[in-house]
């Protein structure tokens, strides 16, 4: 790699306040709850997998992304590797997309130089780890949906476990963009 950051895709920062033995305010657990504002139409509110889900039909164009789903989401959900929550369709409960989210770090050098200076090596990040939506549900806002609720339910997270910020291995230049 020829810049320490390539690769590596997003890094957002979140903030740094911790929790401080806090509960979550109030308000900032609603903003994740309420996620009716976050999913698009015709769809439930994100929720985490259960096992009970029909994971098989699920088809979003990319194999790799659909045998994952199908294989390992509800094992790496149970175990604690990653968090898997899914956005399912009000009439008839099928999935019609998934996002994960897990803890990952990443080496102070992958910082610009300006913000290096007094930090831990590696620092805390949240890792967006695959956000897909059956293909034949695209483009109708599911994704930014997905999205949106991943980033805000990492800032709520960062409230009390750090995390420096967000980010993200885009298989190809079209997820990069998006």
């Amino acid at each position: 790699r020829d810049h320490p950051g390539q690769g590596l895709g997003g890094v957002r920062g979140l903030g740094g306040r911790a929790c401080e033995g806090q509960p979550i305010p109030q308000a900032a657990r609603a903003e994740i709850t309420d996620m009716a504002a976050v999913a698009a139409p015709h769809v439930l509110p994100p929720r985490p997998l259960a096992e009970a889900d029909d994971r098989s039909s699920f088809d979003c164009g990319r194999q790799s992304m659909n045998a994952w789903f199908r294989r390992h989401a509800w094992t790496n959900h149970v175990n604690g590797a990653s968090r898997v929550n899914v956005l399912c369709d009000v009439e008839n409960g099928a999935i019609v997309g998934y996002v994960t989210l897990s803890a990952a770090q990443i080496e102070r050098a992958f910082l610009p130089k300006s913000q290096q200076r007094n930090r831990p090596d590696p620092l805390p990040v949240t890792l967006l780890g695959q956000l897909a939506v059956r293909i034949d549900r695209q483009g109708q806002g599911h994704a930014a949906s997905l999205l949106l609720f991943a980033l805000r339910t990492a800032l709520v997270a960062s409230e009390c476990i750090a995390s420096i910020g967000v980010i993200t291995h885009p298989l190809d230049e079209t997820v990069r963009a998006f």
